[in-house]
């Protein structure tokens, strides 16, 4: 995979046909669950609390790119830097 970093924390990155996006706490990673095409992000058998793969279909924009993305900046922003 590939993983973008903001003051050395992971914010977004690519893992196979999806993005994935550090979305912050465990509830707000649930409440994007509802859509079908957006997955817990699990690549070693274990969901990572605050993660979620956004499925290359919901991708079809720079736009909606960039909105999915702007979601894990914004929360490293709230982050320590490293």
């Amino acid at each position: 995979g590939l993983c973008y970093l903001l003051n050395k924390n992971m914010c977004f990155g690519v893992y196979k046909d999806y993005l994935i996006v550090r979305v912050g706490d465990k509830e707000k990673a649930e409440s994007y669950l509802k859509d079908d095409l957006i997955l817990p992000f699990d690549f070693t058998g274990k969901k990572m609390k605050g993660w979620i793969m956004v499925s290359i279909e919901l991708l079809n924009t720079e736009d909606e790119v960039l909105k999915w993305s702007k979601i894990g900046i914004d929360f490293a922003q709230t982050l320590p830097s490293k």
